[in-house]
């Protein structure tokens, strides 16, 4: 469950987190060029346009199945290069919801790259 509305608003501030095909604007291009080109370098393959910059981890997505222990070795340097990027807050995905998707759970969903252990450690 994710409120769109929720993700729209913090998507002015950065970006939610990595996936298998990222696309950067040209808005945080041009404000962390540094950070854009490790993600080019992390990148199994990459476009430039003057709409931005798309990214791609691997050949395939992984669907990062804890109990087949997938490789997520190349999400986790992506997110890594990109982290200046990332949204620092986050509305809850499910608030609404009555579910367990607070701020605190949808932020370590959204750092899951970065921070494997803080989203393994949630109830």
């Amino acid at each position: 469950m994710e409120d769109v509305d929720v993700s729209a608003a913090a998507l002015l501030d950065g970006m939610k987190c990595v996936s298998w095909l990222t696309a950067i604007g040209p808005g945080l291009c041009l404000e962390h060029p540094h950070a854009v080109k490790a993600g080019r370098a992390a990148a199994s393959w990459s476009a430039q346009t003057t709409s931005g910059t798309i990214l791609q981890v691997g050949e395939t997505p992984v669907l990062g199945d804890r109990n087949r222990q997938d490789d997520l070795s190349q999400y986790e340097a992506m997110a890594n290069a990109l982290l200046p990027l990332q949204v620092q807050q986050h509305g809850s995905f499910g608030e609404e919801y009555d579910c367990k998707w607070d701020e605190r759970s949808t932020m370590a969903w959204l750092k899951r790259f970065t921070n494997p252990s803080d989203f393994s450690s949630m109830p």
